[in-house]
């Protein structure tokens, strides 16, 4: 396989590039181009990096269109309407607490 054909291919899987993948591809790369052997691990280490980079980024931008597409269907995720209906249990708690501590009675009804 030539060095461009691999480069291509590497660009596209980059976000699936595995240890084994890059040090497969590293080896390869080694022997195709009469490389010092000693440049394989630096290389293997880099194209690693360089991947996880790309899929951090991917992830990113997916999770801010996913974001926007959210927002703008007027939807919560479910994170959030949790965070929120901890925070209003809560409210309604402290309520029913004070409202018990002013009343000489117990109040029977709910919010």
């Amino acid at each position: 396989m030539g060095l461009l054909r691999r480069s291509v291919e590497l660009g596209m899987g980059a976000l699936l590039l595995t240890k084994e993948t890059a040090e497969q591809l590293v080896r390869e790369l080694v022997e195709d181009d009469n490389r010092d052997p000693g440049q394989a691990e630096t290389l293997s280490a880099e194209l690693r990096g360089r991947a996880q980079a790309l899929r951090d980024e991917f992830t990113a931008a997916v999770r801010e269109d996913l974001d926007q597409a959210i927002a703008a269907a007027g939807l919560v995720r479910r994170s959030d309407y949790d965070q929120l209906a901890a925070r209003v249990a809560a409210l309604e708690a402290d309520l029913r607490l004070r409202r018990s501590a002013t009343l000489p009675f117990e109040s029977t009804s709910e919010f």
